[in-house]
């Protein structure tokens, strides 16, 4: 997969709730009413999902947008079955912690005492290194979705080259998290579903969690819908006879409701599943997220500090297609999910958004969500005007095409924030893999940024471009991202 000039907003604003010098807790129901009237505009702009909010001395409040399926006029509820992608990764984590907790293993064994076919120069991945994405292992092996067995997947994790020695860097790995499932059920001796539901999900009382264990009314399951098209439920992909192949096992694609996902806090905050000293564990700051990062991993959560000198843990997931982020304040006792079941622009910052409002006063939410409009052809428009020369420029291979192109269209952001080289490159880089396409499908949104997907002659290949232009520099292109699905 390629990717080409992608700036990556999430996180902007992320600490706006930081905006008063001595932060005071607003009228909690004067909150309720604000948190309401905010996400009622999100909704109006597009907004699919449900979010739930736990505050102090309050009931938890749900509130759900859109339909779980639209073809059917189904309604989202808190009842309603998500794919909440890797927010699975902290049941995996409480797993382990459990598991010590029985006597049946240490976060701090070496990966060898239940791999004895690791090669020797793995021999110091210990299970606390895939907990903290600190083993060195690479992101994944492709897309969820492909049929990788687990013998595959242990093979090519002890055949790929390390990225770093174990203990010295971070990357985020699903793959070290697929082989932590491995191990829970190496040494438990029953199916990683079948562990946690027993161990975690019970005692939670999280009754419609997991990925084939519960017994779905496929009534309550979410579609998904992206760039305008309605993808199925998560189980219409391919999946194993147990749920997912090993590619997202154990690293997401679990699924849940708003319900048990709130029923998961009550229980870790009241010890239902882990013991204060695992708690410890599963919470504390264990590494860096990188050298200029100012957020801390734990076990399966992000770590982030307020100046209020308190710690939100946060994690996302999503598929391009589902989306889901947990904020959590424990010390404050406020939670705040987000799960949804339509990719769009600003699904990101409700969490954050809804935060300020609980902590500060003064703060007015910001609506970030973008409503999409589905269209077949160009918009007769500056926005299908810079598209349409950008499809034009991928169909030739003239430098001189190329520089006009940099000199009529790209705006001041892109040439400050680039070298006119580095463009170039890119520009021509896509040039080479393109070639004569088809538009598949237009979505425009907030008449400022267009997704377009092309399908490339002959050879049947999807493309997909996201431009933003810039309406204080007369329209002209401020980034774009290009992704190619066989690149």
């Amino acid at each position: 997969m390629r990717f080409i000039i992608l700036i990556t907003l999430i996180g902007v604003g992320l600490w706006s709730c930081n905006q008063t010098e001595h932060p005071e807790m607003q009228d909690l129901d004067l909150i309720g009413v604000k948190i309401n009237e905010y996400l009622d505009l999100e909704a109006e702009a597009g907004f699919s999902g449900v979010i739930a909010v736990k505050r102090p001395g309050q009931d938890i409040q749900y509130r759900s947008y859109g339909y779980s399926n639209k073809e059917r006029a189904i309604f989202n509820s808190e009842q309603t079955v998500f794919d909440i992608g890797s927010l699975t990764k902290q049941f995996t984590a409480a797993a382990i912690l459990k598991l010590e907790m029985q006597g049946k293993l240490s976060v701090t064994d070496s990966l060898f005492k239940y791999f004895p076919e690791i090669p020797n120069d793995r021999i110091g991945i210990t299970i606390h290194h895939l907990l903290t994405h600190t083993a060195g292992l690479p992101r994944s092996f492709g897309s969820d979705f492909e049929r990788l067995k687990k013998d595959n997947l242990i093979i090519r994790a002890f055949q790929t080259k390390l990225q770093y020695e174990p203990g010295t860097g971070f990357k985020y790995s699903h793959v070290g998290y697929s082989l932590l499932g491995i191990l829970i059920e190496r040494v438990s001796g029953v199916s990683y579903e079948n562990y946690l539901q027993e161990n975690l999900f019970k005692p939670a009382d999280m009754n419609n969690t997991g990925y084939i264990l519960p017994q779905w009314d496929l009534s309550t399951v979410a579609n998904g819908y992206s760039r305008c098209r309605n993808f199925g439920k998560p189980m219409d992909v391919p999946w194993d006879a147990e749920g997912p192949y090993w590619n997202l096992k154990a690293n997401g694609g679990l699924l849940s409701t708003a319900v048990d996902m709130m029923a998961w806090i009550h229980a870790l905050d009241n010890n239902l599943v882990l013991n204060e000293k695992a708690k410890e564990k599963y919470l504390k700051k264990h590494v860096s997220e990188g050298k200029k990062s100012v957020s801390h991993y734990s076990y399966g959560w992000t770590i982030l500090d307020s100046r209020r000198n308190t710690q939100a843990f946060v994690h996302e997931g999503g598929n391009q297609v589902f989306y889901s982020r947990w904020v959590n304040y424990p010390q404050e006792q406020v939670s705040i999910l987000l799960l949804s079941n339509e990719s769009r622009l600003g699904n990101s910052d409700i969490n954050f958004e809804l935060a300020a409002t609980i902590f500060y006063p003064n703060h007015e939410p910001v609506v970030k969500g973008l409503q999409a409009i589905c269209m077949d052809s160009l918009p007769d428009n500056r926005l299908g005007e810079v598209a349409g020369e950008f499809i034009g420029l991928m169909t030739t291979q003239g430098l001189e095409d190329l520089e006009a192109f940099i000199d009529d269209y790209v705006g001041v952001y892109m040439s400050n924030k680039y070298s006119r080289k580095r463009i170039t490159d890119e520009l021509q880089s896509i040039q080479n893999e393109s070639g004569p396409t088809r538009i598949k499908q237009l979505r425009v949104i907030d008449h400022r940024i267009l997704e377009i997907e092309l399908v490339r002659i002959p050879d049947l290949q999807d493309i997909y471009i996201r431009l933003q232009l810039d309406p204080e520099d007369n329209y002209l292109l401020k980034r774009f991202y290009y992704k190619s699905d066989d690149s």
